[in-house]
């Protein structure tokens, strides 16, 4: 008898952890993309994020706002003017602080890269 609960103990205690292990909480925060530049012109913006990395081009009009939750991590914006004489500056908000802007050159794509996590 005490062989036996002596063996059960240890089997029961390893039982009993594993089952409360959960993995890692992450957080996801509310961001949020401008792009400005020449009203009405156009463009694309590719977005590569922890949970959703090097996403096609979407084509976008200026102004432009999006808004998401990604979970924290790296994450770059590469915003593209359609027209070759015209500059387009991304900004990049994290639960609505400023973190990043950048101003290309006119027909040149223009990256706002960062890590997401949480105000600065």
């Amino acid at each position: 008898m005490k062989r036996a609960l002596v063996l059960a103990v240890p089997a029961l205690t390893l039982i009993g952890l594993t089952a409360c292990s959960h993995p890692p909480e992450q957080t996801a925060y509310e961001v949020t993309l401008e792009v400005s530049g020449p009203a009405g012109e156009t463009g694309t913006v590719q977005k590569s994020t922890s949970d959703s990395q090097n996403q096609d081009p979407e084509p976008i009009s200026v102004p432009h706002h999006d808004k998401w939750a990604p979970m924290g991590g790296a994450a770059k914006f590469v915003v593209t003017p359609g027209s070759p004489g015209s500059a387009l500056t991304c900004t990049v908000l994290v639960e609505g602080d400023e973190r990043v802007t950048e101003t290309g050159k006119p027909g040149q794509p223009v990256t706002c890269a960062l890590t997401i996590d949480g105000p600065a």
